[in-house]
């Protein structure tokens, strides 16, 4: 599942937009209905969610958790890998991936900051364009 956190302002709680958590049915860990609503639930409430990614922002670079390190029983199974990307003096944002522990971190991590490269580049862009 990929998540992105977009902050304009530091003041603000920022909106998390979530997708392709549809995925998860695909993976053996998430057989078990139980666990599978429970993760959704996280991901519908987003306040878990949110935290994790907040500290991330906070840190401003690559971070990868694993099971406990999620601070939660329920998202023991899952990993999160966080990536910042950045527009603007001021604005900034993560790009989050969650999924089973056995992700292929070294994969995940170069997709996720090549992406997260290319929309700092974008956004870059678009900030930069003249104004009519």
């Amino acid at each position: 599942m990929v998540t992105a956190c977009l902050s304009a302002r530091s003041n603000e709680q920022p909106n998390i937009a979530a997708a392709g958590a549809q995925n998860l049915l695909d993976q053996p860990e998430f057989q078990d209905l139980r666990k599978l609503r429970s993760i959704l639930r996280i991901v519908e409430e987003q306040k878990t969610l949110y935290q994790i990614v907040a500290d991330a922002m906070v840190a401003d670079t690559v971070s990868v958790k694993i099971g406990h390190e999620l601070g939660s029983e329920e998202l023991a199974d899952l990993s999160i890998v966080t990536v910042p990307y950045h527009f603007g003096a001021h604005a900034y944002g993560m790009l989050s991936i969650l999924g089973p522990r056995r992700m292929p971190y070294a994969r995940l991590l170069a997709l996720a900051s090549g992406t997260a490269e290319s929309l700092s580049q974008r956004l870059s862009d678009v900030d930069h364009l003249p104004t009519s």
